[in-house]
């Protein structure tokens, strides 16, 4: 998805889930920062155009997922 996308996504996601709570504009504001902040990991460099492409949306767009592994390797000494 590109990054226009992204954002107007996360600001829709971020209007229906925040309801009343918040002001829209806000609720738009911090949505679309969420839903963009995933792929910023292009401005990362990691040495060449493959691993560029490889690590893209590795660790940033799986946060769950890092945090379980890191998790289970502490639990199991890796």
């Amino acid at each position: 998805m590109d990054f226009v996308s992204q954002i107007a996504l996360g600001a829709a996601v971020g209007v229906a889930t925040l309801g009343r709570r918040a002001a829209v504009w806000k609720a738009a504001l911090w949505g679309g920062v969420a839903g963009t902040l995933p792929d910023l990991d292009v401005l990362i460099d990691h040495g060449d155009a493959v691993r560029n492409m490889v690590l893209h949306r590795a660790e940033t767009h799986a946060p769950f997922w890092l945090l379980s592994s890191r998790q289970h390797r502490r639990q199991t000494g890796l």
